[in-house]
Formats: structure tokens, C-alpha cells, sequence
């Protein structure tokens, strides 16, 4: 899927295949989806995002399957 991220999307969760919320959009630059990754997310979903020390990430579009004003749906890793 294909979404141009905008700053309605701030403040939304971000949702594995499983709707296990793992993080939250905190900024959009330039239609970028950046987020903050939950502490407790797995690792694996962590990797996957490419979430850094810092515990932030930008959010790849291919990773993304549906977007709507209940969350960011993940796809599975």
C-alpha cells in the first residue's frame, strides 16, 4: 500500500498483523512517517522497522498494509 503520510496521521498507533500495538507515529516529514517504537516491542518487529538506539524509526511504505483513524497496519515480518 501506498500512503502519503500527513500530519493527521501524528499521534496514531502503530499496529502489528496481529493489531498488537508496537509504537506510535510522533512526526511526518516530507509525507515520512517517523515513529517511536514501543519499549516492549519484540525484537523482531523492532529489527524489522529498523528502530534505532534511540528507540525511533522511519516507517518504510511496503511495511505498511491499511491506514485508518484507528492506526498504521503493519504487515507481517
Amino acid at each position: 500500500m501506498s500512503h502519503e503520510f500527513s500530519a493527521d496521521d501524528v499521534s496514531k498507533p502503530v499496529l502489528t498483523s496481529d493489531d498488537e500495538a508496537v509504537g506510535e507515529i510522533d512526526d511526518v516529514v516530507d509525507g515520512e512517517a517517523h515513529l517511536s517504537a514501543d519499549t516492549d516491542a519484540p525484537d523482531e518487529v523492532r529489527q524489522g522497522l529498523g528502530v534505532d538506539e534511540k528507540g525511533t524509526a522511519v516507517l518504510e511504505s511496503h511495511r505498511v498494509v491499511g491506514v485508518t483513524d484507528d492506526g498504521v497496519k503493519l504487515n507481517e515480518f
